[in-house]
């Protein structure tokens, strides 16, 4: 009903003035006058500023790129010795995967494949440690993306930012018109 008796325009945020397909609902609410009322709104116009919370107290977030290629470490790293510094024993894994494509018989094919997981075991565990930080650092990835989720939301009321934050972003929109 503002747009209808007392104003000249309408300002909007994205919500009601655009979404994916072009249509905010305010939309619905033209329709709505123009068809029961006989009357028309006073027009709208979108306008949006993006203000992040610094949720993570200044440090770095991950993205899902990072995310990828840490937990990718982690999952190589525990199946290719060589990517953390095992070349022989990464030969000796490709020897037994060769062997393993190789054989006709089912009982070598499992005996190599035992074989092949016996190896792997050593590799973990004499490469625990190192196991351990490449898994640390994939669980901090995650942990970080979902921070930055959080972080990049655009829906955190207003009284939840630092008077400098909401300053700046005034001058900012002043300095437009």
């Amino acid at each position: 009903m503002l747009r209808l008796e007392a104003c000249d325009l309408f300002i909007h945020g994205l919500g009601g003035g655009a979404s994916r397909s072009g249509e905010g609902y305010d939309r619905a609410t033209e329709s709505w006058a123009r068809e029961w009322l006989d009357s028309e709104l006073a027009p709208a116009v979108v306008v949006s500023a993006d203000l992040r919370l610094d949720l993570a107290n200044g440090q770095p977030l991950s993205t899902e790129r990072e995310l990828q290629r840490a937990a990718n470490r982690a999952h190589s790293a525990r199946h290719n010795p060589a990517s953390i510094g095992e070349g022989a024993m990464q030969w000796e894994k490709m020897e037994l995967v060769q062997r393993i494509a190789a054989a006709t018989d089912r009982s070598a094919r499992s005996s190599l494949f035992r074989e092949l997981h016996g190896l792997l075991e050593r590799h973990r565990k004499a490469h625990s440690g190192e196991l351990s930080e490449v898994e640390a650092e994939a669980d901090e990835a995650r942990r970080r993306v979902s921070g930055a989720r959080v972080a990049a939301r655009r829906d955190w009321s207003f009284v939840l930012y630092p008077d400098d934050s909401i300053q700046a972003l005034r001058s900012t929109v002043e300095a437009l018109w």
